[in-house]
């Protein structure tokens, strides 16, 4: 018996569940299938920028997120990193946490940087995406996949009872990890400095107030010869981490549980120290992007297409970044809305973020630890953490080419322009009764805004629409004055405005700033809040100017069909 899917995702990890979850909501029926049993136990990833703070508002679930996020704990700039023998022998330093200035700041996004471990979000990832209608199977396998023009065709296995079952899919995504079987499959390969550093991390429960002796710290780095390594926590339960060398025969398999207790003891100073091991898993620090995250009808993201360092928490994120862009492009090629060249984008776009991202958490790896520890390889500049996870640029035949010589990865620094490549500008509007940011118009539709005297381009949005068979969404801005005050006041009135008129004028003047336009002006925007057209001043012809952009944005005949002659 063969199943029938448009979307089969192979790994129901974070970013896999993400894109489940993104596809669903859209409409789009998905079946993810996973190895494990359960969601992940290790906390790992617990950091999530503003960015992805705003994709999960749009599935509803960023409040709970925040809620189950644990208490007391952040990242913030007076986190400390102490520095012991062990927990309860000698302090040997206390050094303020090196953070970005930037990171967190919340007048660019209208989300709030969140902390909520990963073992917690997945659960709730999880949840939304069946609960909006997507297949979701742990303890099953991707035995094997092929593709033609028309499709992929995969065998899955059911891990409880052996049952193998055929699915045949329009599209396949590989979110299954650094050791991604669809990569191998494809023979896709992989540069960069690769795996610098092994570890071992051990998540226990532990009372541990005693050593504490009422110490708060980001990370704990223990200096005891034996037990050489880093305690942290997330709030909830204790996470030990310690290096371990291939190079000179130690493996995994050498971190018995056993020995973990005895590691845990003498890292935390207490040699009786009652804890119960959760869980124990090896991994690799690595840096790496992929040659190529499409082959065909085949798309990677996350961890099978890149892998960062821990330092700037930005893997995770990245993941679930290609995971929404992946779902709004593949939703409106399945429903004929866009032309199947949207689908080379996800690359196009994707990529260079990747390799942009990967390379700025190594720069920080670097910058944080000795030249000993550091992977080998070019020293890199960084910029701001806002650039990185906010002010990132697309390129692709989805949107204009760049001017020569503009070849900048991101926006910052400098105040955002609403440039085509961009995440559109955070400014907040009146909109239904309520202030809502240009950012949160977007999501399932592409949104057109306005400026106050641009009348003319809701009628050229509605045509454009009805011929292209989309939706747009149109918001006119607020004007720089308040209507009617020059009428009202005349030019004595103009030097004495109310402050009503001088709240109106300020509040239109800072959006149409922010969005680089003039009263005149028109800005379009993508389901994902990046900025695919601009017309910075008023437009002759808005009808065909917007007609361009929004076919180009689609992977569309960029010029209207002829309409037939009278015979």
């Amino acid at each position: 018996m063969e199943e029938r899917v448009p979307v089969l995702v192979c790994g129901g990890s974070l970013v896999g569940l993400s894109a489940a979850a993104f596809l669903a909501w859209r409409g789009v029926p998905v079946l993810v299938v996973e190895r494990r049993e359960q969601t992940c136990v290790h906390p790992r990833a617990k950091a999530f920028s503003m960015r992805t703070a705003e994709l999960l508002r749009q599935l509803g679930i960023e409040q709970e997120v925040r809620r189950c996020g644990p208490p007391g704990v952040a990242f913030t700039a007076g986190s400390s990193e102490l520095t012991v023998h062990t927990l309860a022998g000698a302090e040997i330093s206390w050094q303020e946490a090196a953070m970005d200035p930037t990171f967190g700041q919340g007048d660019a996004s209208p989300c709030r940087f969140l902390v909520c471990p990963q073992d917690v979000l997945e659960p709730i990832l999880r949840d939304r995406a069946v609960e909006l209608g997507a297949d979701v199977r742990f303890g099953t396998e991707l035995v094997d996949f092929e593709q033609d023009g028309a499709g992929v065709t995969a065998r899955i296995r059911d891990l409880g009872d052996g049952a193998v079952t055929t699915v045949r899919a329009d599209y396949l995504i590989g979110a299954d990890g650094p050791d991604s079987s669809v990569r191998a499959a494809l023979g896709i390969g992989t540069h960069g400095v690769g795996t610098f550093q092994h570890d071992v991390s051990v998540l226990f429960d532990a009372d541990l107030s005693v050593p504490l002796r009422g110490r708060k710290f980001f990370l704990c780095f223990v200096q005891h010869p034996e037990a050489k390594g880093v305690l942290s926590t997330d709030g909830r339960r204790w996470q030990y981490t310690k290096s371990y060398r291939p190079e000179a025969g130690e493996s995994p398999d050498q971190f018995t549980e056993q020995r973990c207790r005895q590691l845990v003891r003498t890292a935390v100073g207490v040699p009786d120290l009652e804890l119960d091991v959760v869980d124990i898993q090896a991994w690799s620090m690595s840096a790496w992007v992929a040659s190529r995250m499409r082959q065909g009808r085949v798309f990677l993201a996350g961890d099978s297409a890149h892998v960062c360092p821990p330092a700037g928490g930005f893997g995770a994120n990245t993941g679930i970044q290609d995971a929404y862009d992946l779902a709004w492009k593949l939703a409106h090629v399945l429903d004929g809305r866009a032309g199947a060249g949207l689908l080379d984008t996800y690359q196009d776009e994707r990529l260079p973020v990747a390799s942009f991202t990967v390379d700025q958490s190594v720069a920080r790896f670097v910058e944080h630890n000795s030249p000993a520890q550091a992977p080998a390889g070019e020293r890199i500049s960084q910029v701001s953490h806002l650039a990185v996870t906010i002010g990132y640029r697309y390129r692709s035949a989805a949107l204009p080419p760049c001017p020569p010589g503009d070849d900048a990865p991101c926006e910052v620094p400098g105040p955002p322009r609403g440039r085509p490549g961009t995440r559109v500008p955070h400014a907040w509007l009146e909109h239904g009764g309520a202030s809502v940011s240009t950012v949160e118009l977007a999501g399932r539709t592409f949104a057109l805004l306005a400026g106050p005297a641009a009348d003319r381009w809701g009628k050229a949005a509605e045509v454009v629409a009805g011929r292209l068979g989309v939706d747009v969404d149109v918001h006119h801005l607020p004007a720089t004055a308040a209507p009617g005050a020059e009428e009202q006041h005349g030019a004595a009135g103009r030097r004495g405005e109310d402050a009503g008129s001088r709240d109106g004028r300020a509040q239109g003047e800072q959006v149409l700033g922010a969005l680089g336009l003039d009263e005149g002006g028109a800005l379009l925007m993508r389901p994902d809040a990046f900025v695919t057209w601009t017309s910075p001043v008023r437009c002759l012809d808005p009808e065909a100017e917007l007609h361009r952009a929004l076919a180009r944005a689609l992977a569309r005949p960029e010029q209207p069909a002829a309409l037939p002659t009278s015979p």
